[in-house]
């Protein structure tokens, strides 16, 4: 995400949940395509790419870090963590969203075409 668009993102959450929210830049890695941007956003220790069915799959110690499996690998560094997409909480309640990141450590929130 710009980090523009992630400052403006992070005092809406200040606002809306009087949450602390902390925001740093990061370095992209090389290629700068989503799958692996994605991808080095997520806690790992090695970074692999194998091709699965003509699909080049990006794998963090050996998981999938495709967009619906990016929750899990999350949880499995921190399970009070949580990875969303920008979209799926874009269209709920200011309460849903209250709810689903209540008790959160890490909030990830994704804004990708993958």
């Amino acid at each position: 995400m710009r980090y523009e668009v992630a400052a403006m993102m992070a005092d809406q959450l200040r606002r809306e949940t009087q949450s602390k929210v902390s925001l740093s830049s990061m370095q992209s890695i090389f290629p700068s395509i989503t799958k692996f941007g994605m991808a080095a956003l997520l806690p790992h220790k090695e970074l692999t790419v194998e091709l699965r069915n003509d699909i080049l799959t990006v794998l963090a110690d050996g998981q999938s870090t495709a967009s619906g499996y990016r929750d899990k690998v999350l949880k499995s560094e921190n399970p009070a963590s949580v990875a969303l997409k920008y979209n799926d909480i874009i269209a709920m309640t200011r309460a849903e969203r209250s709810a689903l990141v209540k008790g959160m450590d890490v909030v990830y929130i994704y804004h990708d075409a993958d």
